[in-house]
């Protein structure tokens, strides 16, 4: 596995990954859907970059915003961390 870029992981850009497509499908821009959660615009794009960490509160708020159930997302961040060497 190689080293993780900045704050990347492969968690992360999992995540990342999942949140652009959820919000792509909704055809939200990424003010809508920080906004749904009450965080900036930048700390959401650092998540769909693989570059942040959200709470859980906030994390739900999200989710409720983009459709996404939060079980989907724990197991996409769960399955890629397996293809990758994690724990």
């Amino acid at each position: 596995m190689s080293a993780p870029v900045g704050n990347h992981t492969p968690r992360k850009t999992a995540v990342g990954r999942l949140l652009t497509r959820a919000r792509a499908k909704l055809g939200l821009r990424q003010e809508e859907a920080a906004e749904a959660a009450g965080i900036s615009r930048g700390h959401y794009s650092n998540l769909e970059n693989g570059n942040g960490s959200i709470i859980a509160a906030k994390l739900w708020l999200l989710c409720r915003a983009l459709r996404l159930d939060p079980g989907v997302l724990l197991r996409a961040f769960d399955s890629d961390s397996r293809k990758f060497g994690g724990t």
